[in-house]
């Protein structure tokens, strides 16, 4: 698989990046993005998550699924795109969320990302269907 633009840009080298790695990086932005703040592509990223936080727990099915239609239009790598909110710990208060796809290639993908309470997204981990462990 070639490598993304963004891929390109990133790594100077010209080494051939993991598909898993390429679309890890890409939901990561994706979802750290949010709605509005590209001219170009308006609904780009996701909308603000203060009043998702607000509205706990009844804001969560509808968040995710916001999450799942903004990645099914942005991320066309993925297929059959599952997103499912994961227990949230009270004395944290992160929303934690699962995202499940297929590559193009039949690949399955399984990622775990977490919002952190300053509206930042980390991409805490991921597994490809050999079950490999990517940090």
């Amino acid at each position: 698989m070639r490598n993304t633009i963004l891929d390109s840009l990133i790594n100077y080298s010209g080494d051939t990046f993991d598909k898993s790695d390429s679309i890890g990086k890409h939901l990561t932005l994706l979802l750290n993005s949010r709605k509005g703040t590209l001219a170009h592509l308006p609904e780009y990223g996701l909308p603000d998550i203060t009043s998702i936080y607000q509205n706990l727990p009844h804001s969560i099915h509808s968040f995710v699924e916001s999450i799942r239609k903004t990645i099914m239009q942005y991320e066309p790598r993925l297929q059959n795109v599952k997103v499912q909110p994961l227990p949230i710990h009270q004395e944290d208060c992160i929303i934690r969320i699962q995202i499940t796809g297929n590559v193009i290639f039949g690949e399955l993908l399984h990622f775990e990302s977490y919002f952190m309470s300053g509206g930042g997204v980390k991409l805490k981990k991921y597994w490809d269907n050999k079950n490999n462990y990517h940090a």
